[in-house]
């Protein structure tokens, strides 16, 4: 009997499929993605979740890490389900908090890797000039700031290419290359007056590499260092005196880009 368990169960962990989760969260209640012994996660709360649905304990992988209070608009992460016949985005939302939504469950190959199989990210930094309660969670406010944008800019455009990002990383000796393909750098307007936000593009990002960045830049348009200075940073691997992240209420992954064509095997369950 023992032996007929086990194979019984081996096969039903071969007809779990795996999917690929789309879904967006507010990170301000969490001490980010990743899943930790003491502290709330959005890992946990969608596990968790997920687990109540199909009565069995069910685990999922991200496509990246988030710091603590960062949000995403457009995240992704993998698992193995079992079948299911009721409308499952409806159910895991009805599940979840209102700060985690997700919107689809995409079938993909045995091969896919919702972390690797990724051609490319794309994260937004918003910060604004003017006191403003209702971007209390979702960017920062720079106060007592008179920014020279065009210098921001101009930093900006020298981050795109292959450039080294030793000196923006809060950890660069954990990587064996801290070289990133950045492909778009940009400053927009934000939806309220003096409101705006870094777009930035590339092929991988390093620990708060984004943070990292966005300070320095903000440092750079009020003066306190010069545009030498952020080249020298990214040409020679020059740190900076002052090493401080920018706040990470204003951080939010806005996109994954994947081959679904190479990476999808049928239909996707989503929200209408």
């Amino acid at each position: 009997m023992s032996t007929i368990k086990r194979l019984n169960k081996s096969t039903i962990k071969q007809e779990n499929k795996k999917y690929f989760l789309f879904l967006a969260y507010e990170g301000t209640a969490y001490h980010g993605w990743q899943r930790q012994s003491s502290v709330s996660s959005v890992q946990q709360t969608i596990e968790e979740a997920l687990s109540k649905i199909f009565k069995e304990t069910i685990r999922i992988h991200g496509c990246g890490r988030t710091d603590a209070g960062v949000h995403a608009t457009r995240y992704y992460a993998q698992t193995f389900l079992p079948n299911w016949n009721f409308d499952l985005v409806e159910r895991i939302n009805l599940v979840l908090p209102t700060d985690i939504s997700v919107f689809e469950f995409i079938p993909v190959t045995p091969q896919a890797n919702v972390q690797y199989s990724a051609q490319s990210r794309t994260y937004q930094y918003y910060f604004h000039l003017n006191k403003n309660p209702l971007l209390n969670h979702f960017s920062t406010w720079y106060w007592k700031t008179n920014p020279d944008l065009s210098l921001l800019e101009a930093g900006l455009k020298r981050m795109v290419g292959t450039k080294d990002f030793h000196a923006f990383c809060i950890r660069p000796d954990q990587y064996k290359d801290t070289r990133c393909v950045v492909s778009q750098a940009t400053l927009h307007e934000g939806p309220f007056p003096k409101s705006y936000y870094i777009e930035l593009t590339a092929n991988r990002f390093l620990q708060q590499m984004i943070r990292l960045s966005v300070a320095r830049l903000i440092d750079l348009s009020i003066g306190k260092i010069t545009l030498g200075d952020f080249e020298a940073a990214l040409e020679t691997r020059q740190p900076f005196l002052h090493h401080l992240p920018a706040p990470p209420q204003g951080l939010r992954l806005a996109d994954v880009a994947y081959d679904w064509k190479e990476l999808k095997t049928e239909k996707s369950t989503k929200s209408d």
